[in-house]
């Protein structure tokens, strides 16, 4: 059995941007951000939390079966089949061309405690993508600008 080479293709340590688009939401939208607990989102202390596996770190696998633009001009889209045969729906981070089907894909991500919202959001956690590797490979899919739809259904590893 061959064994997958990855490109690691995306590392949330690196994306400042994002942990200040985090940490935003977290202070200006009440009830619609993660929780501060322990540690703030994004700090060296969270970082070694993960590290140390305080806060649980966790990974899937499996193959990209679709690759697609959204509505939004700023998000694009794929669907996995897991190596347990669930199909799972996520954000492309990283470069978006990456993301061809057919390709192994292994997202680690940690699951977060959301804020308290209202009563009627049965949401109490959120999955965020912490690293992303993709098999090598020298294919890429065309990017687009967003024109469609998102994929319907609950979005995965959507922070």
């Amino acid at each position: 059995m061959t064994s997958t080479k990855w490109d690691l293709i995306y590392e949330l340590r690196a994306d400042k941007e994002r942990v200040l688009r985090v940490l935003d939401k977290n202070a200006n939208f009440e009830g619609n951000g993660l929780s501060t607990g322990s540690y703030v989102f994004g700090s060296d202390q969270w970082w070694a939390a993960i590290d140390s596996g305080a806060i649980d770190r966790r990974s899937v696998e499996g193959t990209i079966t679709e690759s697609k633009s959204t509505s939004l001009p700023d998000r694009q889209e794929f669907r996995m089949l897991t190596t347990g045969n669930a199909e799972l729906t996520g954000a492309r981070w990283g470069d978006p061309t990456r993301y061809v089907e057919g390709l192994r894909i292994r997202l680690e991500y940690a699951t977060l405690q959301r804020t308290p919202a209202s009563p009627s959001d049965p949401t109490t956690t959120s999955d965020v993508v912490i690293a992303v590797w993709i098999e090598h490979s020298h294919k890429r899919t065309p990017y687009a600008h967003s024109v469609y739809p998102p994929f319907p259904g609950p979005l995965i590893f959507g922070i």
